[in-house]
């Protein structure tokens, strides 16, 4: 047998040489095209040895021969750099899910975001050594899109669930509340016409002695105010409904409005046996509508007296506070609950249903609310609860300007 010569032995060299390249150049075309991002990076500085298109396309090109850093600036994702170094250094791989990236192609350009399922993974030699990392990612950037925005339309659908519930709740308790005012319109008018029709057929049949006509007159007129009340209350109402209530605003001294209304009101004061104090400030001026503060006043200083008990007091204050004018309505009475506090001021909230019911159409407070709004100025209420009082508080812009003054005497 012949022996194998040099030439024989570089002809297999070349030969084993060729198959290896040819192995390499194959699993190079592999590699290049899995549908995956991979690359693969050497040394502590991970320069890039293998990228394939899906990787560029997430990175961007020319990356063979530099290392992460040098390509770090197009690649905007805080924490990956020291993800590669802890993967190099432990050789524990990392394991990825919608991992986001931001890719910068151009400072001009607007920044792209992606999200990666994937894995880096150490590479070793024989001997165990760690040499580089591997980088084998999928682009999963829809699904996790799709996924936030179906969490935004569950959430934004429950926000709009939760407005339409409540705007339900709200239309049953305006609902309710309408109800319960209907039914007390239908009570209130009816007592006072009731007594009106009654008392009337009983003087018009002669069947009222002599002596006690004027009493029965007397009835007559009572309940003949308390239904024009009742409808200038409901008149009222219905002009605020549609813009059109007015005031006719000018100077004005307020402390003969208050007297005015304490007058007014102290008859109903003193059948009662509730005792009527006031301080007023004679030289209190304002801009405003004396007839409707007159309403104002009246209102709240009814409310007052209607319930507070015998022996109990209402006091009426007006004070000049700094630029503007408070007139305070304070009784020692029933109080107002804490749950119906907040709604004091709205229409339809005084009726037999509330816990504290105020009396009424539940109207009069919303009036006034208005009318001291429509004068600029705003009211409010206070009470600690039931069987504290209670104190509502008007403010009003006073005038600055010296007016001359007569002097009133306090009740």
């Amino acid at each position: 047998m012949r022996s194998r010569g040099p030439r024989h032995l570089l002809a297999l060299e070349r030969v084993a040489r060729a198959e290896s390249d040819a192995r390499r150049r194959a699993l190079h075309d592999l590699l290049m095209q899995i549908p995956a991002a991979l690359s693969i990076q050497r040394g502590p500085e991970h320069v890039y040895e293998l990228c394939n298109p899906l990787f560029q396309k997430l990175v961007g090109d020319d990356l063979v021969g530099k290392t992460f850093r040098e390509a770090a600036p197009t690649v905007i994702t805080p924490g990956l750099a020291e993800v590669l170094d802890r993967v190099y250094v432990t050789g524990k791989p990392f394991i990825g899910r919608a991992v986001p990236l931001l890719h910068q192609r151009d400072a001009e350009d607007t920044a792209e975001e992606h999200f990666l399922d994937g894995v880096i993974q150490p590479i070793r030699d024989r001997a165990g050594t760690v040499q580089g990392v591997m980088t084998f990612a999928f682009d999963v950037s829809e699904e996790v899109r799709a996924r936030r925005h179906a969490e935004h339309l569950a959430a934004e659908n429950a926000r709009l669930l939760e407005i339409a519930e409540q705007e339900c709740v709200r239309a049953e308790e305006a609902n309710r509340s309408k109800d319960v005012f209907l039914a007390t319109i239908s009570h209130e008018l009816r007592t006072p016409l009731t007594a009106i029709v009654g008392w009337t057929r009983l003087l018009r049949d002669g069947m009222i002695p002599a002596d006690k006509t004027a009493r029965a007159l007397e009835i007559v007129d009572r309940n003949a105010q308390a239904l024009a009340r009742l409808v200038e209350d409901l008149v009222d109402s219905s002009r605020i409904a549609s813009g059109k209530l007015r005031i006719d605003r000018r100077p004005a001294l307020l402390a003969p409005i208050v007297e005015a209304a304490i007058e007014a009101v102290r008859p109903l004061a003193d059948a009662k046996g509730v005792r009527l104090e006031q301080s007023l400030d004679p030289a209190a001026e304002a801009d405003i509508d004396a007839a409707r503060l007159l309403q104002v006043v009246w209102n709240l200083t009814t409310n007052a007296v209607k319930f507070t008990p015998s022996g109990g007091v209402v006091r009426l204050v007006l004070a000049v506070v700094d630029a503007s004018l408070e007139i305070g309505v304070e009784d020692n009475g029933q109080g107002i609950t804490p749950d119906l506090l907040p709604h004091v001021f709205e229409p339809f909230r005084q009726g037999p249903e509330a816990p504290t019911p105020r009396g009424g159409l539940g109207l009069g407070l919303a009036i006034a609310r208005h009318l001291v709004e429509l004068h600029g100025g705003r009211i409010s209420v206070e009470s600690a609860g039931q069987g504290c009082g209670t104190r509502f508080t008007v403010l009003l812009p006073a005038l600055t300007r010296s007016v001359e003054v007569p002097t009133t005497t306090a009740a």
